[in-house]
């Protein structure tokens, strides 16, 4: 399943900053079976502003995330 964890990665880098909330929402939610008890790494340029990174800490529990990495 290699593919389905490169897209889950793909999603995450698409510099949440600067995506409207509404759209990653979306977004996230096509790739919802790929990444669940999977980690996820946000590569953003300020996690207090990132849309991702607020998403995905928000919804961990729901979304069934194994861990939550966060790099600047």
């Amino acid at each position: 399943m290699k593919n389905a964890n490169s897209a889950a990665v793909s999603v995450a880098r698409k510099g949440g900053a600067y995506t409207p909330l509404p759209g990653d929402e979306r977004e996230v939610q096509r790739y919802r079976p790929y990444i669940e008890d999977k980690i996820v790494y946000c590569d953003c340029e300020d996690p207090r502003v990132s849309n991702f990174l607020h998403y995905f800490s928000r919804n961990f529990g729901q979304l069934g995330l194994r861990k939550l990495v966060t790099t600047c």
